[in-house]
């Protein structure tokens, strides 16, 4: 009987053994690839509120813009625009969704019905162009 226990016990040691390397050899094979990006470009522009109640259309400095990487569910990017709204962020090639929302809850998606949500930096024309500025000018509308 202690023998068979000691034979189980071995195997089961030796089961968690073979997971826990296995499990970790993706990790270091990921870490063994570069993790810099290929190349580095720019996404700028200017963000308005449309429909501010008192001043119209005005830049919308309290706001902060984030940018997730599609491909990627926790890998986000964010900027505040300056006084004049202006907004510059620097990121690794990718495809990026643009999100505004209000930090308060509910939230509430403050993008322009329209507006432009995604920012591709490796579609074939950018790519073939050697773009390294994306321009997206961004439009708010304050929620009533």
């Amino acid at each position: 009987m202690k023998t068979k226990v000691t034979v189980i016990t071995a195997i089961g040691i030796s089961a968690l053994v073979t997971y826990a390397l296995s499990a970790n050899w993706d990790c270091i094979r990921a870490q063994q690839k570069s993790l810099a990006p290929q190349r580095l470009v720019v996404i700028r522009g200017k963000v308005i509120y449309t429909n501010h109640p008192t001043l119209g259309a005005t830049p919308a400095t309290p706001e902060t813009l984030i940018f997730q990487k599609t491909d990627c569910g926790s890998c986000y990017v964010a900027t505040t625009p300056d006084a004049d709204g202006n907004y510059k962020v620097l990121v690794g090639d990718g495809k990026y969704r643009l999100i505004v929302e209000n930090a308060s809850p509910p939230e509430v998606d403050l993008l322009e019905p329209g507006q432009q949500r995604y920012v591709d930096t490796q579609a074939a024309d950018a790519l073939g162009r050697s773009q390294t500025v994306f321009n997206l000018d961004v439009k708010l509308h304050i929620p009533r």
